[in-house]
C-alpha cells in the first residue's frame, strides 16, 4: 500500500497486488489539493472501490484524482515485483512458486534466498522466465526467500558490486523484492542434486533446459547480468545442457559450487583472481577460433623454442667431442 502524504503527483506506473486492502492510500487532510494519480494501471481495466482510498472512504482525508486510468500494464514503468509467492520446504531443498508477471518485456525472474530475513540476501540465481523453482541441496534450517522480475533491457545496466545498491532495481529494469516468505528445512539432503527449475511454461521453446544461475562467475563479476556471465550461461544451455555428459557436468557443479561461490564472493583477490581465470574461459568460448589460432600458435612457438634450444645442446655436444672431452649428458661423472 502506498500513502501519499508526501507524493503530490503519481502518474504513470502500474499499482496492484499489494497486501493490504487498498493499493493507494491518500494520508493528506481533509481540504488539501487533490492528489494527481492518473494514468496508472490498477490491476484491473474496470474501476474497483478498493483501489484507493480517500474522501470517499473518510471525510477527514483529501481526495485521490486517478481518471483517466490504464486498462492494460505498462510497459514502461518499472518492471512490478511477482506476486502469489508461495515457498514449500522439503527434504533439503525449498520449491517456490509465483505468479507470472504480465509486462511484455518481462524476460525472466530472480531467486534469492539466505539465513536472516531482509536484503541483501547471500545467494540468488536466475531462473529464466519460469515461475516455479526448486532450490536444492541446503542444509538443515530456516530460509528466507523472495523473487524479482526483470525486463528485457537489465543487461544494458552496469552493477557495482562493491555496494549494496542493485543498480538494476535503482534503474527500473529489476523490480524490488515480492513478498518474503520463509521455509523451514527439517532435513538435509547430502547426495549431490541439481537446483533445477520447472521449465514447462509455453515461453521456454525447450523444456529440458534448467534455468539455474552460474554461482562462481556470479560471484567473481558481481551480477548474474554481467556479460562475461551471460556467455558462459549461453554455453551452459547450448553445449552442456544439450548431451548427456554435458549435463552430468552441470549437475556435479552446481551441487558443489554455492558454497565455493559464497568463499569467494567475500575475498575481493578471490573474486579479482577467478575474474581473471573466468575471462580466459569466456573468450574461449566467444571467440572459438581464434582462440585455436592463438593455442596454436602459443603451442607452435613453445615447440620451436624446445628444437632451437636442443639443436644448441647437441652443437655444443659435439665441439665438446671434436676437443676429445668426454660428452655432457647432464650428470654428475667421475675420471677413470
Amino acid at each position: 500500500m502506498i500513502d501519499a502524504c508526501r507524493v503530490p503527483i503519481f502518474n504513470f506506473n502500474n499499482i496492484f497486488g499489494n497486501t493490504a486492502t487498498y493499493e493507494f492510500y491518500n494520508s493528506t487532510g481533509q481540504g488539501s489539493a487533490n492528489l494527481d494519480a492518473k494514468n496508472n494501471w490498477w490491476g484491473g481495466a474496470t474501476e474497483s472501490q478498493y483501489w484507493v482510498y480517500d474522501w470517499f472512504d473518510d471525510a477527514t482525508k483529501g481526495i485521490v484524482d486517478y481518471n483517466p486510468w490504464e486498462s492494460a500494464i505498462r510497459a514502461d514503468a518499472p518492471i512490478s515485483p511477482p506476486t502469489g509467492l508461495t515457498a514449500a520446504a522439503g527434504t533439503g531443498e525449498i520449491t517456490l512458486n509465483w505468479t507470472a508477471n504480465t509486462e511484455g518485456d518481462k524476460a525472466g525472474y530472480m531467486v534469492y534466498w539466505g539465513t536472516t530475513s531482509g536484503f541483501p540476501y547471500a545467494n540468488s540465481v536466475d531462473v529464466g522466465n519460469v515461475t516455479t523453482y526448486t532450490i536444492g541441496s541446503l542444509p538443515k534450517g530456516t530460509y528466507y526467500v523472495t523473487v524479482t522480475a526483470y525486463d528485457t533491457t537489465a543487461a544494458s545496466v552496469a552493477n557495482d558490486p562493491n555496494t549494496i545498491v542493485n543498480d538494476k532495481q535503482t534503474a527500473g529494469n529489476e523490480s524490488w523484492y515480492s513478498v518474503e516468505k520463509t521455509a523451514a528445512v527439517t532435513t538435509s539432503s547430502f547426495a549431490p542434486k541439481m537446483i533445477v527449475a520447472d521449465t514447462t511454461s509455453s515461453d521456454i521453446p525447450d523444456t529440458t533446459q534448467s534455468k539455474t544461475g552460474c554461482f562462481i562467475a556470479t560471484a567473481a563479476y558481481g551480477s548474474y547480468l554481467d556479460p562475461h556471465v551471460m556467455v558462459l550461461r549461453e554455453f551452459r544451455d547450448n553445449y552442456l545442457l544439450t548431451n548427456a555428459p554435458g549435463r552430468a557436468f552441470v549437475n556435479i557443479y552446481y551441487s558443489y559450487s554455492p558454497p565455493v561461490a559464497d568463499f569467494i564472493r567475500k575475498h575481493e583477490t578471490l573474486r579479482t583472481a577467478t575474474r581473471w581465470a573466468l575471462t580466459l574461459v569466456v573468450y574461449g568460448v566467444k571467440y572459438p577460433l581464434w582462440t585455436l589460432i592463438v593455442v596454436g600458435f602459443a603451442g607452435a612457438m613453445a615447440g620451436y623454442r624446445r628444437r632451437v634450444k636442443r639443436r644448441a645442446w647437441m652443437t655444443a655436444e659435439r665441439n665438446q667431442t671434436n676437443q676429445g672431452q668426454r660428452p655432457f649428458n647432464g650428470t654428475a661423472y667421475q675420471n677413470q
